[in-house]
């Protein structure tokens, strides 16, 4: 297995984890999606926001646009709609992002196979 199929694999578990995790949570009162706890991100929205900023930032960091990637807040996304569509985008970022990967390193190879065949 190479490493975009890593890729693609994790993504793909991670696509199922959060769908079950927004599923959970829409079963939850907004007094229970919002109650602060002691430890952690304080709330369960505000790990929400948290899990949606890093895979923001995944994806910045394959597509090097990390630097302009802005964090999510309550402000930005007030409610798990909100999450729900910038989850959608950033999911298809990421398949643009492991599509044009891919693309990249076939073509990569397909010219390094041509260079050592010219060399020989």
């Amino acid at each position: 297995m190479n490493n975009l199929s890593n890729i693609h694999e994790a993504h793909a578990w991670l696509r199922w984890l959060t769908g079950r995790t927004m599923q959970a949570t829409r079963t939850l009162s907004a007094d229970e999606l919002h109650r602060e706890f002691p430890i952690g991100l304080k709330s369960v929205f505000e790990t929400l926001l948290h899990l949606l900023g890093a895979e923001m930032v995944w994806v910045g960091v394959v597509t090097g646009t990390v630097d302009k990637v802005v964090w999510p807040t309550r402000e930005a996304y007030p409610d798990l709609d909100a999450i729900e569509k910038a989850w959608k985008v950033t999911r298809a970022d990421w398949d643009t992002a492991t599509t044009t990967t891919a693309a990249a390193a076939t073509t990569n190879a397909v010219a390094a196979a041509a260079n050592a065949a010219a060399a020989a």
